[in-house]
């Protein structure tokens, strides 16, 4: 440790923390603003048409959950791994671990809610005679030229109708409301449990330097990686995918968790940027940490894109109807632009820009990037969600925007009320001084 660190620049009152007259103190009064504009229009929204208020709802509780869900992986792989390299930059996804009760309280009016979104809320297994009428929906689609798994339904409404109706005869003890509502809450609770965990230990951690809460903390890390990917899995399957309950492919909770690592990745190359060049840090965090997130972040981005061919490949391959009617759904009506764009966006433009080693290390052309890859995260999860609810044609509404804005302004409201109360730096973790002086190898 050199005489600097040693007399206040690590240990001071004010180190790592943001100056008074920062301009991202005012940040948490904007965020808040606009989640009290977003939730005033969903709220009008709502009592206009509650099943389309839902659907936007449900679109911003995902794409936001994967901030703090991301920020939970980094900070358990972390401590999994040993990983000292990271330890100046991790308070970044600490805070968001902090900010996760917004998402937990966000979260629960979709548990009410699934009554007027799910299909299987409303299914009773009376009969093949039952099964033609989940098919009347479809029927009158393909009569107006519709696309999608409704309209691919509709063409094999008699015995294609009897096989989705016992697939849902299988799943209706799984997709019982009370059990899925159940198993909603023990995702938040765990979630939260998790979140908590972390932030709450490295915070303390600042104050009383117990080298105790780095042990604690490490020894947790493998049953978090389970919890953490069992529960991110089920969640994927009984949100999203079950809004069309006959689909299914075990690779979903792998994607949601792609999704999610993207998510982190891009906000800590985006954030830490910004708090970077306005000299947040004091000098704790390098070029060289910035490296290794946009290392990260490409890597991620390739493996989010190999999931998503490998799911396709596969049901491509398989040909059972069931399987395929994710694909169907979005297959026309403008989605299968949406498509193009995650193709193009989400892979092929990343890829070409942040495999370079320039890029990752000019910390303009990264920020570029990981603003980039962000606002296509946020167009994946639409993609995943929003078709149920206009299976023939692509419409972005103005709820979506207003339900994001709700969601998502309310956690950066909190994210930016811890970063202006907490250190930006944990300086009480014992790695911190290897993390500071941490240089490439290659």
């Amino acid at each position: 440790m050199s005489a600097h660190e040693e007399k206040g620049g690590r240990h001071g009152p004010d180190a790592y923390r943001l100056p008074a007259d920062s301009p991202w103190r005012k940040a948490p009064q904007v965020a808040f603003a606009l989640a009290a504009l977003g939730l005033a229009a969903s709220l009008y929204g709502a009592t206009t048409d509650l099943t389309r208020f839902g659907y936007a709802w449900l679109f911003a509780v995902v794409a936001v959950a994967t901030l703090p869900l991301g920020a939970l992986f980094f900070v358990f792989t972390l401590h999994l791994t040993g990983g000292s390299w990271g330890a100046s930059i991790r308070r970044i996804a600490e805070l968001m671990l902090g900010a996760m009760p917004v998402v937990v309280v966000a979260a629960l009016p979709l548990l009410a809610l699934a009554g007027h979104m799910y299909e299987w809320a409303h299914f009773t297994p009376h009969g093949e005679e039952h099964a033609a009428s989940l098919f009347e929906p479809a029927r009158a689609l393909a009569a107006e030229g519709g696309h999608g798994a409704a309209a691919a339904g509709a063409a094999h409404a008699g015995p294609e109708a009897v096989v989705h109706h016992e697939l849902m005869t299988h799943k209706a003890g799984w997709l019982s409301l009370p059990f899925w509502q159940a198993r909603g809450l023990l995702y938040l609770v765990l979630w939260l449990g998790l979140a908590l965990f972390y932030y709450r230990n490295s915070i303390r951690q600042d104050e009383d330097r117990a080298l105790a809460r780095t042990r604690r903390m490490r020894s947790f890390a493998p049953a978090a990686a389970v919890l953490f990917g069992l529960s991110i899995t089920f969640a994927a399957f009984d949100w999203v995918m079950s809004l069309l309950p006959t689909w299914y492919s075990t690779i979903f909770g792998v994607y949601a968790f792609a999704g999610s690592a993207v998510a982190i990745f891009a906000v800590l190359c985006l954030l830490g940027v910004l708090l970077y060049e306005a000299g947040a840090f004091q000098g704790a965090v390098s070029v060289e940490h910035f490296h290794d997130l946009g290392k990260l972040l490409f890597g991620f981005a390739c493996f989010w894109a190999y999931i998503g061919f490998s799911q396709w490949m596969l049901i491509w391959y398989a040909g059972i109807p069931e399987e395929a009617a994710f694909y169907h759904q979005r297959r026309g009506g403008g989605w299968s632009e949406v498509g193009a764009l995650l193709i193009l966006g989400h892979f092929v433009f990343p890829f070409l820009f942040l495999i370079s080693r320039e890029v990752k290390r000019r910390l303009r052309l990264l920020l570029v990037g990981a603003a980039w890859l962000l606002f296509v995260h946020f167009v994946d999860v639409y993609w995943l969600v929003l078709p149920a609810a206009s299976p023939s044609h692509f419409s972005l509404h103005w709820l979506d925007v207003a339900a994001l804005l709700a969601v998502g302004g309310a956690f950066f409201g909190v994210f930016f009320v811890l970063m202006g109360r907490h250190r930006l730096v944990p300086v009480g973790d014992p790695h911190l001084s290897e993390a500071i002086h941490f240089v490439q190898t290659q």
